[in-house]
């Protein structure tokens, strides 16, 4: 399968699976809420330096409310594509089925990763600037590049950990099994993945620009918590659309290419 096909297998995917992105919505809406109603409207510096343990803990728990419902939702959407029916029956079932191994996959897994890796960028990085004094610009350009290279790291990072979800749900497997898969399926498809993810990535991009366009007209005529409230729901819009859309793409072009996956398990 190509990128193109998978795009538009995203596409239908976001067509079919309506009641599943009014669930995506609704949880959208009330976590924004509420974290809205913990931080204000317009909270002031003093307030948000008052506030921030209390934030940490409330992103915390927001992360983990995701990795819960990632493997109910990667699961109807999977279904869908196999089989064009929507069932949502199982969608609790299926989140505490997966969260585990998708927690480990993210958390240490990911999380680990990055923190080194953030830490080995940012450490080289002011070293070389340091060298220069912040003065230098050939010093200075070497810093740079080191931190281009880093986030180009990290996306590929995310993008062999997204992929290791994928056949983590695809084909039933453990934590580790499955991240094993997706980076081999990385390995032998990298181009073409990369191309699929910055397509996927570009057609988010369109109705972002559009929701924040409308939240800055919207600006001009509204505040308080009225302008809030509707930023909230046009954000919630915008991911329930990206969530299903995205993983609609990508599980579509693993399962078109699933053959050309490398499996590590037997090297290991």
């Amino acid at each position: 399968m190509g990128v193109f096909e998978a795009v538009k297998k995203g596409i239908e995917a976001v067509k079919g699976l309506l009641p599943l992105m009014g669930i995506i919505f609704g949880i959208n809406v009330v976590t924004s809420a509420g974290m809205l109603s913990v931080i204000g409207v317009n909270p002031t510096p003093e307030k948000i330096t008052q506030i921030t343990g209390v934030l940490m803990v409330l992103f915390m728990i927001l992360m983990l409310i995701g990795f819960f419902l990632a493997g109910g939702i990667f699961v109807t959407i999977l279904n869908f594509i196999k089989t064009k029916t929507v069932d949502l029956t199982a969608l609790l079932g299926n989140c505490l089925k997966y969260f585990g191994r998708i927690l480990i996959i993210n958390i240490p897994i990911g999380l680990g990763i990055n923190l080194v890796l953030w830490f080995a960028g940012a450490f080289l990085a002011g070293i070389f600037i340091a060298m220069g004094k912040g003065e230098n610009p050939f010093f200075n350009v070497i810093g740079g590049i080191i931190i281009v290279v880093t986030v180009i790291i990290a996306v590929i990072v995310a993008i062999a950990l997204f992929l290791g979800q994928s056949f983590v749900i695809i084909n039933d497997e453990k934590a580790i099994a499955g991240l094993k898969k997706g980076i081999g399926f990385l390995k032998h498809n990298f181009w073409r993945v990369i191309g699929l993810f910055f397509s996927l990535g570009i057609c988010i991009l369109i109705p972002s620009f559009l929701v924040n366009f409308i939240g800055v007209l919207l600006s001009k005529a509204l505040s308080g918590w009225a302008l809030a409230i509707i930023n909230i729901i046009l954000s919630a819009l915008v991911n329930c659309f990206a969530a299903v859309f995205i993983a609609g793409g990508i599980f579509s072009f693993v399962l078109g290419n699933e053959s050309q996956a490398v499996t590590e398990e037997a090297a290991a």
